[in-house]
């Protein structure tokens, strides 16, 4: 689903293929599997009762790890979004 979503924007946005838009690319799809991965294996590793005592207790352990990495990681790449 990522790489139709990233395909798409690229024929919408009419942007070129090039060595940026691949960097892109491979980026994105590597952190979306890679945190999806972190979010999956703290909930299959959590305790609790039910799904939802073990979603709270992995947003509670994990969602704010994800999210400074997913924040770094951004700003670490933001200056691409100003080369040519």
């Amino acid at each position: 689903i990522v790489d139709l979503f990233l395909f798409g924007s690229l024929v919408i946005g009419e942007i070129r293929f090039n060595v940026v838009s691949v960097i892109n690319f491979v980026m994105a799809v590597g952190l979306a599997v890679d945190y999806t991965l972190h979010f999956c294996h703290a909930f299959l590793a959590a305790p609790g009762p039910d799904r939802v005592e073990r979603v709270k207790y992995t947003l509670q352990t994990m969602g704010s790890s994800i999210l400074k990495g997913a924040g770094t990681t951004l700003i670490g790449t933001l200056p691409m979004a100003f080369s040519q």
